[in-house]
Formats: C-alpha cells, sequence, structure tokens
C-alpha cells in the first residue's frame, strides 16, 4: 500500500508506491534530496529515520558505521517504506552542486519536422548519476566535436537518461555528428549542471511558461518537474513558433492539459514575427488580480524585445534564458531572475 514520507525542514508529503524506493519517491516528487550512485554504494543519501518503519529492498554495498546505526540512519536508494515516515535527510541547494562530469551513451535518436528537429536522449551508467534541477543546462563534448552547450530538456526525476532538443545546423560541428553519423551507443561526456534558470522551492502564485521554438526544451524540463511535485497554483504554457504552426510535441503537451485541471496549454504562430507585444498582453492580462512568476526561453533577439516592452510591474516576476543550443553563450543576467 502506499505510504507517506515527510522530510524534516520541508513542507511537501511525498507519497510512495508499493515498492518504490524512498529516494525514487523523493526524486519523482521533486524533492531536492543529496544523493550520489542510486545504487548503494557512495553513501551520500542517507537519512535518519525519525518516526516509521523502512525495509531493505536492493543490495547494498555501503557499510554503515556504529554511529550511524546508532541514530537510524539508512540509505534511502535501497530502502522502501513499510509505514509512512518522517525523515531528517539532507537537502541540496543549486549552489551546492558541484560540476559533474559523467561519460554516457547515446540511448536513442528520434526525428520532427521531416529530420529538422532531433530528440537525442543519452543513457546514464547505473553507476553513476548526474544530479541537476530542471531548467539547467549541460556542456556536451567527444573526439567529433568541441564542446558544446545545450539545454536539458527532461525532469530530474528520470535519473537514468537525459534528453536534449537539437535542430540541424551547416555550421555546427555537434549537429553535423547527430544528424549525419552518430549511432546508438556512441559515447558523449556531459559536464555540469550550468544556469540558473530553476524553479522556486515554494509555488504560490500563478506561472506562466512561454517557449520560443526550441526553448520548448528548458521549459520542458521546468514543467515536468513543476507537475510531478503536485504544485495546485494555475499553470500557463505558451508556445511560439516562427515556422507559423509548426509546434513539435504538441500532443504531450494537449495529453498534459488533459490530465491536469490547473494546466492551461496555448499555441502561438508569430505571424508577424514579432509577437511579444500578444505575449506580454497576455502576461498583463494574467497579473491583472494576482503576482504571477515568468519562465521565457527564447533566442537572444526575442529575449531582448521582450525586455524592452515588459511592463514594469511588481506583480510580474520575470526568470529569462537564451536557448542554449550548439554555440556556448556567455553565462550573462539575461537568465537571472529580474525582480
Amino acid at each position: 500500500m502506499p505510504y507517506s514520507i515527510c522530510f524534516k525542514h520541508h513542507r511537501q508529503e511525498v507519497i510512495a508506491q508499493p515498492g518504490e524506493t524512498v529516494l525514487a519517491a523523493a526524486i519523482r516528487a521533486g524533492i531536492q534530496v543529496d544523493y550520489g550512485c542510486n545504487n548503494g554504494r557512495c553513501g551520500q543519501c542517507l537519512a535518519r529515520l525519525m518516526q516509521g518503519e523502512v525495509k531493505r529492498t536492493e543490495h547494498s554495498d555501503y557499510v554503515l558505521s556504529a554511529s550511524e546505526k546508532q541514530s537510524k540512519s539508512f540509505l534511502m536508494c535501497v530502502h522502501t517504506a513499510c509505514s509512512d515516515l518522517l525523515l531528517d535527510a539532507h537537502k541540496v541547494s543549486r549552489s551546492e552542486l558541484v560540476l559533474q562530469n559523467v561519460t554516457t551513451r547515446i540511448s536513442r535518436k528520434l526525428y520532427w519536422d521531416d529530420g529538422r528537429l532531433c530528440q537525442l536522449i543519452l543513457r546514464l551508467p547505473r553507476q553513476k548519476r548526474l544530479h541537476f534541477f530542471a531548467g539547467q543546462y549541460l556542456r556536451i563534448h567527444s573526439e567529433h566535436f568541441p564542446s558544446t552547450d545545450c539545454s536539458i530538456a527532461s525532469c530530474p526525476c528520470d535519473v537514468s537518461c537525459l534528453e536534449f532538443h537539437l535542430s540541424r545546423s551547416a555550421e555546427s560541428p555537434m549537429s553535423d555528428y547527430i544528424f549525419s553519423t552518430a549511432r546508438v551507443g556512441d559515447r558523449l561526456v556531459v559536464e555540469g549542471p550550468l544556469g540558473r534558470f530553476t524553479l522556486s522551492e515554494e509555488v504560490q502564485n500563478p506561472i506562466v511558461f512561454i517557449a520560443v521554438d526550441l526553448g520548448f526544451a528548458s521549459i520542458k524540463s521546468l514543467l515536468e518537474h513543476l507537475l510531478a511535485r503536485e504544485v495546485e497554483a494555475p499553470i500557463y504554457l505558451y508556445r511560439l513558433s516562427s515556422k507559423g504552426s509548426a509546434f513539435y510535441l504538441e500532443n504531450l503537451c494537449r495529453s498534459w492539459q488533459d490530465a491536469f485541471d490547473n494546466l492551461s496549454y496555448h499555441e502561438m504562430p508569430m505571424n508577424p514575427p514579432d509577437a511579444v507585444p500578444d505575449v506580454i498582453s497576455q502576461v498583463e492580462r494574467l497579473a491583472e488580480e494576482q503576482p504571477v512568476d515568468v519562465y521565457l526561453c527564447a533566442g537572444q533577439e526575442f529575449l531582448s524585445r521582450f525586455k524592452r516592452f515588459a511592463p514594469k510591474q511588481e506583480k510580474i516576476r520575470l526568470h529569462l534564458e537564451p536557448i542554449r543550443l550548439f554555440a556556448p553563450l556567455a553565462d550573462d543576467d539575461l537568465h537571472a531572475r529580474h525582480d
């Protein structure tokens, strides 16, 4: 049967499904607890049991010390709940994340838009996971192309794979490799996480997500993480396309709208090309009654225009991020919060 898991110093309650490890339940619900290998070796996900009972269901190579046993500590990655739990576990902040260097393998390539866009899935090694926050990006490199920054499109709750959205570009060595010669099983090295385009820990106000073209990658990561947290605040997703009515993964967005009563999905073809006034009018309308948080991921030119025309209202908090694709971009103030 499902059991509730509460973490000390954290208000959110997690419901663990039958057979689900405590760590898996926490990650799925968006609790940023500390962990490393996720298979009982490193001891990084050690937590102290304050109330309730747990049972070890996976093998573990980590040996608890006498003091850890006395304090009722256990590894969250190899234990399941046998009752409702109250735990004391270390929560990781964005500033505490260290740069990680992980060798991955290409697991899948899926093409959209007549082969002009690609969904790249990289599989992480079982013995080494990558800890990141939704909305961050990674630096990818290999012997086939130089270091390239790419936005993560997957949710941190998927601990085995990383997802990226790429476009075909004649000027990018990475694009030439991925679209032409890359094969399933090829090795790619990822370094990170990088970036500050992340969700607030406490979500109370309505949230507006605005994705322009491949800016949907970062927005998808944020949105999937937010949906996993099961927040009740209204969520608005606006997608803008410079190619008229062409929206990749639109069925996924519609399925979110069907599954979650608090999610509203809108498509806005950029015709005329400058759609900034239309987007801003939508944001202003939503902010008439209460404050809103706006997360926008777009190209540098669109972000610059948006900043020029954006209303100077205390009710609107802007979180801006440039599309991270192919050419590394400066870690400037564009993707920091603008209060």
